[in-house]
């Protein structure tokens, strides 16, 4: 069945009205964007315009873009708030034309794209997540319109957004493996099924090649994500604090890593005097400038200051082993204290930055100052707390949406409300629960968890949630 995916020019409108009066809001109360740890590499990597990083470089690309035109600091947030609503709309469009929707599912989904205050928020980090959020919108909305109706002009759209999204964050890494499966299931010719697996393995694969290369000319080290290098051992790292201490002396670990082991059991041998600890941060050990895995670093480059990405990258390759060797030592303790507690974040996610603007700091380091042609490095807000309150809160709306979607699709299925869906409606069905299960074991094995890294998860779990409560009211009123 093809479905022409209709636009109605009342959303738009509305969707441009709400777009504008929020932002003025946001700039009232938050004059100046928000900063964090992840900022000031971006900013690193924009300002030298470099190929390599220990982080993608997509949205550092972005921000150079912008930088092009203007340094205006508003105008950039401005941007990533304008794109996510162009995004955001593309998905509306393309979701309520998938089956038949009332008046009120419409309602539904418009409000929390587009009246949700945490993605206004967001939009004022410099960061890139509602930046791969958008991106992930238009992606997998593409992924539902070839479903439907598969044109070759899409199909290359698809490959270039795929592309484009893995530079900007390495979660998108198994985005490849759905559109792939997607074209193998979708009525598409034998002709354009080879042409769509054609460019998305050779666009992808190509990329990684390139990024390899890149890293190992620029930044001495021949890998794709030196930063995932320091997430393993970070994931190490939250397993082997746990060991009894006893157990841990008794360790005798290589040459190579003994002055890192040093600094790391020091450290948590020390754990327990802290008055803040760090649990529930489980990106702790490889963001933190407290942490072992950069005191020994800056031990290392003998400088106060946080690491620059060339010495992060530097370090990766010795991370890594160190990393693997905990987890092969302690495999069962690995499961037990890293991937079991990693599983209850993923259904309820840590809040990590989002409660707090700028870290909980009123200055900014110098290169922001530059990029941004600050006069001063204070930033300030009119809100006169330094913790949101209701942004920690909202952390609860990651497992009330995913219950609220299985429990839903379990109502779909038992009241036979699927038999009056068409049958693309249920390829695009299985492919969100495809994602879903993606999504869930690389988050939970490989990633940290946290609460903006779960949000278009969020979005799509809410989004499912009302069409097939929609489908269970048109069932019920088909047979009343």
């Amino acid at each position: 069945m093809q479905v022409n995916f209709i636009r109605d020019n009342k959303y738009i409108s509305l969707a441009l009205i709400t777009m504008i009066l929020q932002f003025i809001l946001l700039k009232f109360f938050f004059p100046f964007p928000s900063f964090t740890y992840d900022s000031y590499h971006y900013l690193e990597n924009a300002d030298t315009n470099t190929y390599s990083n220990i982080w993608p470089v997509g949205y550092s690309n972005f921000l150079r873009f912008i930088s092009a035109f203007t340094h205006s600091d508003v105008i950039l947030i401005f941007c990533q708030w304008l794109f996510y609503h162009i995004a955001a709309l593309y998905f509306f469009f393309t979701i309520i034309n998938l089956t038949s929707c009332s008046r009120w599912v419409k309602y539904g989904i418009f409000c929390f794209l587009f009246l949700n205050p945490i993605f206004l928020y967001l939009s004022n980090f410099i960061l890139s997540d509602l930046f791969f959020i958008s991106l992930s919108l238009i992606w997998i909305s593409q992924l539902f319109r070839i479903i439907y109706h598969p044109t070759t002009k899409i199909l290359l759209w698809h490959a270039a957004v795929l592309l484009f999204i893995i530079t900007v964050r390495y979660q998108a890494i198994f985005y490849p493996l759905i559109s792939l499966t997607v074209f193998t299931y979708c009525h598409l010719s034998h002709k354009k099924k080879m042409i769509g697996w054609l460019m998305i393995v050779l666009f992808t694969s190509g990329l990684i090649l390139l990024t390899v290369h890149q890293n190992g000319r620029t930044l001495g080290v021949n890998q794709l994500s030196a930063f995932g290098d320091w997430q393993l051992t970070n994931n190490a790292m939250l397993m082997y604090e746990k060991i009894p201490e006893k157990e841990r002396k008794s360790d005798s670990v290589p040459k190579k890593f003994a002055a890192l082991h040093k600094v790391v059991t020091h450290y948590i041998d020390t754990l327990q005097l802290l008055s803040v600890r760090h649990d529930g941060l489980n990106g702790y050990y490889s963001n933190d400038y407290y942490s072992p895995l950069h005191l020994y670093g800056r031990t290392l480059n003998k400088t106060n200051y946080y690491l620059s990405s060339k010495q992060m990258v530097a370090l990766a390759p010795l991370y890594r082993e160190y990393g693997l060797y905990l987890i092969k030592k302690y495999p069962t303790d690995y499961l037990h204290y890293y991937v079991k507690p990693n599983l209850s974040y993923y259904l309820l996610p840590p809040d990590d930055i989002l409660r707090f603007y700028n870290n909980g700091q009123d200055t900014i380091q110098p290169l922001a100052k530059k990029w941004f042609s600050y006069k001063t490095n204070k930033v300030s807000t009119y809100l006169k707390r330094k913790d949101y309150e209701p942004f920690r809160i909202s952390t609860i709306l990651v497992p009330v949406t995913t219950m609220v979607f299985l429990v839903a699709n379990f109502f779909y299925f038992i009241s036979g409300a699927y038999k009056m869906e068409t049958k693309q409606f249920h390829m695009v069905l299985s492919f969100m629960y495809l994602y879903w299960i993606l999504n869930l074991f690389f988050s939970v094995l490989a990633a940290p968890i946290i609460f903006r890294y779960q949000l278009f998860n969020m979005i799509l779990c809410f989004s499912f949630s009302i069409l097939l409560a929609g489908s269970l009211l048109k069932k019920d009123n088909s047979t009343s």
